[in-house]
């Protein structure tokens, strides 16, 4: 009778051990609230209308779940508790944003002369060197680029050119190092790099303000050597200019 007495005694205890065991601690039911949380607040799109709520809220929730894998129960079920706390918020912002009246949209209005923006820098023969006088000339589109970056978003497109004589890799390369030169002196002087795209068409055709076609001669087809500055409003894209880039 003893034996069978300590062998149910054993039984019940391992039985209340394995009970104990199973049932979830309260931090593992607090995360779990704290999810349920952040996914309603994300149904209420406050993961964009608030994000730096619903971030905050994001981040609590990890440091919730880190102190409950090492075993810090007690301090993940008030982390937790914050969580919930935080992206309840977030809900409560995200709801108030979208009940707020839409604003009309009001349509940007741009000067017809940066519609209309266009000048050259002329180069020296065989030189990525911007000729004697093209740079007064260039500061003055660069003030003015300047000033109007304040008030309008835009795009430069710098397309380069070379004359005919030498081989078309000699003329590429050439090309690509004058756009190069002109993006340097442009970003240096207070425009974005970001905004600033190059098109290195060496020597294939260009339209020279002669209209003339390239002879060949040094003197003649100076107008082929130089880099055009164009001002775009949608950003340029490969697709579009396979001759695109932005290195």
């Amino acid at each position: 009778m003893k034996r069978i007495a300590f062998a149910l005694l054993i039984l019940v205890a391992c039985g209340m051990f394995v009970g104990c065991a199973s049932a979830p601690s309260p931090a593992v039911e607090q995360i779990a609230v704290a999810k349920q949380a952040l996914l309603d607040a994300k149904a209420e799109n406050a993961d964009k209308l608030c994000a730096d709520e619903y971030q905050s809220a994001e981040m609590k929730l990890r440091q919730a779940e880190l102190l409950l894998q090492d075993g810090e129960n007690d301090q993940a079920g008030v982390v937790a508790t914050q969580t919930g706390k935080l992206a309840e918020l977030a809900k409560k912002c995200a709801i108030a944003r979208k009940s707020q009246p839409t604003q009309p949209v009001v349509e940007e209005v741009v000067p017809d002369e940066l519609k209309n923006f266009k000048t050259s820098v002329y180069f020296d023969y065989n030189s990525n060197t911007i000729r004697v006088g093209e740079r007064e000339k260039l500061d003055k589109a660069i003030e003015y680029l300047r000033k109007m970056s304040k008030d309008h978003k835009f795009y430069l497109l710098l397309t380069s050119y070379c004359d005919a004589p030498g081989t078309p890799g000699a003329n590429a390369d050439l090309a690509k190092r004058r756009a190069l030169v002109t993006r340097f002196v442009l970003s240096e002087n207070g425009l974005s790099k970001n905004r600033i795209y190059m098109q290195a068409l060496g020597s294939k055709p260009a339209t020279s303000a002669t209209g003339e076609g390239k002879t060949g001669s040094r003197k003649k087809d100076q107008e082929w050597r130089r880099v055009d500055i164009t001002v775009l409003f949608t950003r340029p894209t490969s697709v579009v200019m396979d001759t695109l880039t932005k290195e």
